[in-house]
């Protein structure tokens, strides 16, 4: 039972920062942020979890067992934060891949918090899991005594990257090709292509990339994993899955299209997006798919497309979104919902299992946990996992550092476009790293 202590504040940048900054002197902290989106549909404005209490890791040289992780969930009945790695696919169905892992995070890791902080509607809730009334005040006092108020801890060394695309420009456009002509014989309709930029003996602060990528993108799925190991750094805008008591949705994002200054222009440029018949087919193909996810747990004629192909505006792109929604019945525990659901149809294709074995074909890299998931689970059994995309990716120990991008193929695609479109999501990780 954890102790709960509520402070009432005032919202500032400054708040932010310190508990930031706090958070950031703890070897294992995890910082979610939805950056105020309304359309989100958040639990709280953005969260805390520091410490490890317990925790389960599974390296990637291990066959993973799916139970374990519910046991895992079972026992502690209590807010776990972490991520499942995109390599998870092979332990849903039987599936392998002879690829590369470059990047070595573990398959899945969570973590049982020592402290919780959340912010929401003016609050700042100190969530403790033992009687340390004590500790919130000298905490809540630190934090407030913190005096390094810059949002960016320190400049980014990135002098010394060389970071280097896996494929050439022109590799790029022939496997997509080929990824093409799999789509004419009918064997997939869509596949999401991905390829990695990469840098080795790169020394970088997971903190300052984050807090940098963040203050470019503004994304409502924002996320910092920071342990002694590894680091994730996401300006993700996707939803993979919500739940809450017995409604399960998933946000599906298909469709790319650029900002403009101008409000007139930028207008035309959504409204483009919104009437563009590529882009609409490849949402609707992907958000079929969930609905077929959906449709292998859900209470029957319960499966509704509550919102399709609308477009959103963030601060790099526009993107163009639906929403998937059902009802569960009460059996229905989380491992039991990532096995119809894992990995996101967004990242993957369709038909799913076919794009899966193309994907791994045609790549040459395992993701990890690139277009995996990151996110918490309550008490009672909710969670909300975003879709790793827009993220940079870091092995402490090894010091390699991984930016994935990718894109949807489907037969009207163009293989010099899908480049394009991927040169314009990496645009703020690229000034983040001032590379690529």
């Amino acid at each position: 039972m954890r102790i709960t202590k509520k402070v009432t504040v005032v919202a500032s940048q400054t708040l932010r920062t310190q508990c930031f900054n706090w958070a950031s002197k703890h070897s294992y902290y995890v910082w979610l942020d939805s950056n105020q989106y309304p359309a989100s549909n958040a639990e709280f404005e953005w969260c805390l979890a520091v410490g490890v209490q317990d925790e389960i890791k599974i390296s990637p040289s291990q066959l993973v067992n799916i139970k374990d992780l519910q046991a895992f969930v079972n026992s502690k009945k209590d807010w776990l934060f972490g991520y499942l790695s995109y390599d998870l696919k092979n332990a849903f169905e039987c599936l392998k891949s002879t690829n590369s892992d470059y990047l070595q995070f573990p398959s899945l890791h969570f973590i049982q918090p020592q402290k919780i902080l959340l912010y929401k509607e003016g609050a700042l809730h100190f969530l403790y899991n033992h009687d340390a009334v004590n500790e919130i005040s000298g905490d809540w006092q630190a934090i407030q005594n913190i005096q390094n108020l810059n949002p960016y801890k320190q400049r980014l060394n990135t002098e010394t990257l060389n970071i280097q695309a896996r494929i050439s420009k022109e590799q790029y456009i022939s496997r997509v090709e080929a990824i093409l002509q799999h789509i004419q014989k009918g064997d997939v309709y869509e596949l999401n292509y991905c390829f990695d930029y990469f840098a080795e003996q790169a020394y970088v602060d997971m903190a300052s990339v984050f807090q940098n990528l963040n203050a470019m993108s503004l994304t409502p799925f924002a996320a910092l994993w920071d342990t002694p190991q590894h680091a994730i750094a996401s300006a993700s805008m996707e939803r993979f899955l919500k739940k809450k008591k017995q409604t399960l949705i998933s946000q599906p994002i298909k469709g790319t299209a650029p900002r403009a200054t101008n409000p007139e222009k930028d207008a035309i440029l959504a409204s483009n997006l919104a009437s563009n018949p590529k882009e609409r087919s490849e949402n609707i193909m992907i958000t079929d798919l969930v609905r077929n996810d959906f449709s292998r747990i859900a209470r029957p004629n319960t499966v509704k497309v509550p919102e399709l192909c609308k477009v959103y505006p963030y601060k790099q792109v526009q993107q163009m979104q639906s929403t998937v929604a059902c009802k569960l019945p009460k059996s229905c525990d989380f491992t039991t919902i990532l096995k119809a659901t894992f990995p996101m149809g967004s990242m993957t294709g369709a038909p799913k299992i076919k794009a899966l074995e193309l994907i791994d074909l045609f790549e040459n890299f395992k993701r990890g946990p690139y277009s995996g998931a990151l996110g918490y689970i309550t008490p009672t059994g909710d969670f909300d996992f975003n879709v790793l995309i827009r993220s940079v990716f870091y092995n402490k120990e090894t010091n390699y550092l991984s930016v994935p991008i990718g894109s949807a193929i489907t037969a009207q695609a163009n293989a010099l476009q899908e480049y394009d479109e991927c040169q314009l999501k990496a645009h703020a990780l690229r000034k983040v790293l001032q590379a690529l």
